[in-house]
């Protein structure tokens, strides 16, 4: 197996230090067999180890398959698909049930050099895994979840939300969780209101975020390496000083401290938490286009005796390509959202939380304030009007 280049974090970034370099982020680690006995999470390998031993399926995305990007951004954009293309998407369509690699075509993407991230001539467009979170980080998190206050989807993709969810009984809620900033300061970074006054709540999400972040290192490591760590090094030159990232890429220390010193390794600058809530087609605003940026997805809820989920609908899709994805309690997709269409076909019938975790690199601006974020000021700090 032809092994990927090896990055470092700067050395002024200790604590990202210990966390990029340890045995468990490398691909460098002598994978061994795992004890049948071992949560599911602890049983991944790094994306070359799982194709090779047939763990992994395989799909190239190509461009404008179901709809082209212009017929999306013009027509659909913050809509559901009409009853004639949904009726399409169910005939032509594709759904992944299996753990899954997806590549963008050779040449698409190539703003980083291959030494960064491999030797790869294309780049990966995300990873479905499926049944990797233990069910009782799920549990711990879906009581916090139905403890927390929730205010009412405002965002352009999620207000749609509201109309979609007529006649469920569980109504449309949403919360942003992390870094933020007032609207009338936008170099003022602070922990957002829904951060402040669910804070209690949200640490017992932190257990399920961990298992959520070991599952990226272990499976995209290199790409893991990039988002969080602020400078990088090569093997050519190990002993160079460390080079910034492009447009801030690497999550600085500041940015993951939004909840304490116990969220200090996390990987997001920020959450999205949906509450039933399915989302109308969007690009997410977390990066530019042509810089990679990974968001996490999973999804909690009620189950049954037999341990099945008890709500149905809102099922992921990449509608370009005409992919769906049941992201199902325990499943996770890790996909570069901030490049792809995407949304929930369907309306939710029951209780779905959808949690989204995602890393902003603009809030990484040096010329911006993020003294906030590590004082008690930051996390109960006075209400303040955010961005949207």
């Amino acid at each position: 197996m032809k092994r990927q280049e090896s990055l470092r974090t700067a050395k002024t970034d200790a604590a990202a230090d210990e966390w990029v370099n340890s045995p468990a982020a490398t691909e460098e680690e002598d994978w061994t067999e795992h004890d049948e006995s071992e949560p599911p999470y602890k049983k991944l390998k790094p994306w070359r180890e799982m194709l090779k031993k047939g763990e992994l399926e395989q799909v190239t995305l190509q461009p404008g398959s179901f709809l082209s990007d212009r017929e999306i951004k013009d027509k659909y954009k913050h809509t559901y698909l009409d009853k004639k293309q949904f009726a399409r998407l169910g005939k032509e369509g594709r759904t992944i049930k299996k753990s899954t690699l997806f590549w963008y075509p050779a040449g698409v993407y190539d703003k980083y050099p291959t030494e960064l991230y491999g030797s790869e001539q294309r780049e990966i467009a995300g990873v479905y895994l499926h049944g990797v979170i233990r069910q009782e980080v799920q549990d711990e998190a879906f009581a916090a979840l139905e403890q927390m206050k929730w205010d009412e989807p405002k965002r352009p993709e999620t207000e749609t939300a509201v109309k979609r969810q007529k006649g469920n009984k569980v109504e449309p809620k949403e919360l942003t969780i992390g870094v933020t900033h007032p609207r009338n300061k936008p170099k003022d970074l602070m922990p957002s209101v829904d951060t402040r006054k669910n804070a209690e709540h949200l640490r017992h999400l932190i257990p399920l975020w961990k298992e959520v972040a070991w599952c990226f290192q272990k499976v995209l490591p290199a790409y893991f390496r990039l988002q969080n760590s602020p400078g990088y090094v090569t093997l050519q030159d190990p002993d160079a000083p460390a080079q910034p990232l492009p447009d801030y890429g690497g999550i600085p220390r500041e940015l993951r401290n939004w909840l304490g010193p116990e969220n200090s390794d996390a990987i997001f600058s920020t959450l999205t938490l949906l509450r039933s809530c399915p989302a109308s087609i969007h690009k997410d605003r977390n990066a530019n286009k042509d810089q990679h940026n990974f968001a996490c997805l999973t999804s909690l809820g009620d189950k049954d005796k037999k341990g099945k989920p008890t709500f149905s609908g809102g099922r992921f899709c990449l509608i370009e390509y005409g992919i769906e994805i049941p992201i199902l309690p325990g499943d996770l997709f890790i996909g570069q959202t901030t490049r792809e269409w995407h949304y929930n076909t369907t309306p939710v019938e029951g209780l779905k939380y959808s949690m989204i975790g995602y890393y902003q690199p603009r809030n990484a601006n040096p010329n911006k304030d993020r003294s906030r974020l590590e004082s008690k000021e930051g996390v109960n700090g006075e209400e303040v009007e955010e961005e949207d």
